[in-house]
């Protein structure tokens, strides 16, 4: 009797793999694997394009997707939009529900990636923008991908001035993380020189080093410091406070960093939300004794019944 179980639970395996492979391997969406081959083979015949890759799936352990790669670093921004525009007519409906994402490489160490329908006209003008500021930051690593990320930039002030001049009034969200190792700043473009001036004045002469800064409506909203000695903890980041000199209007998260703990131990970490009193729902809010060291839940404590609007 199990001999023969066996040997029906068998045949109804494969009659489900069978089942599966019909339906491409049970995603569900219909074959476009020739599809994609005609669309990789047509689009690399346009006038600008020097490479074309296409990763192309239908199954169950990679999913739906098509990730195309076009090459075009000396393409005219003309040229650009006329690809994505034969893009989307190759594609019609086709490959409606697979993930698709478009990767534009427009230099050696620009890169623009795209998602789903194109739109030629803004893909042109990111283009035309990305070069702009390559060429004046031509060692920093410029890569879009619904916002502007700079890696191996040169200091924030220069940085900024070139996405100044290359954004205008684009909206975006930049992040910019200079190769010297100083402070990434993460900045909700437009941001105008005055509101920079602003923002540095604040972060000038902190009594404890920097490690990220984030500005929001041009205005200084999270920064993140570190503590080198916890017995003098709170003086430091009281005089941090004292310096950035937050508002209601303007209220800033401060975060610090302690000494690394030995062997995944507890932190000498924590926040306060200057001003303000919005903190993340999470495990290390509810249940700070499991990751923070009792000294750095008391600092914390401390912190935020000075400096918090939480009642």
């Amino acid at each position: 009797m199990g001999d023969i179980l066996n040997r029906y639970g068998g045949l109804l395996v494969g009659a489900v793999l069978m089942a599966c492979a019909a339906l491409s391997a049970c995603t569900g969406l219909p074959d476009r694997e020739q599809e994609a081959a005609r669309l990789a083979s047509e689009l690399r015949a346009m006038p600008g394009v020097e490479n074309l890759t296409s990763n192309y799936s239908n199954d169950y352990t990679a999913g739906a997707k098509l990730y195309i790669t076009v090459t075009m670093p000396a393409a005219s921004d003309v040229q650009i939009a006329d690809v994505a525009r034969r893009m989307n007519d190759l594609k019609g409906t086709d490959f409606d529900g697979y993930t698709q994402t478009t990767e534009f490489v427009l230099g050696n160490r620009i890169k623009a990636e795209f998602a789903d329908v194109l739109n030629p006209a803004q893909i042109a003008d990111r283009s035309r923008r990305l070069r702009q500021i390559g060429s004046a930051l031509p060692t920093a690593d410029i890569a879009w991908f619904g916002g502007l990320d700079l890696r191996n930039s040169p200091p924030v002030a220069e940085s900024l001035a070139a996405v100044r001049i290359g954004l205008g009034t684009v909206p975006a969200q930049v992040v910019i993380s200079p190769a010297d190792r100083s402070p990434m700043w993460t900045v909700d473009f437009p941001f105008n020189a005055q509101r920079e001036e602003n923002v540095q004045r604040q972060l000038s002469g902190l009594p404890l080093g920097l490690r990220a800064v984030t500005v929001k409506s041009g205005a200084l909203s999270f920064m993140s410091v570190t503590v080198q000695d916890p017995k003098t903890a709170y003086q430091d980041l009281t005089r941090v406070i004292e310096r950035v000199r937050p508002g209601p209007e303007h209220p800033v998260t401060l975060y610090w960093i302690g000494p690394e703990a030995k062997y995944g131990g507890l932190k000498f970490n924590g926040s306060v939300h200057l001003s303000g009193c919005q903190y993340p729902r999470n495990a290390g809010e509810e249940e700070p004794q499991k990751y923070l060291t009792p000294e750095a839940i008391e600092l914390q404590r401390r912190l935020r019944e000075e400096f918090d609007t939480c009642k």
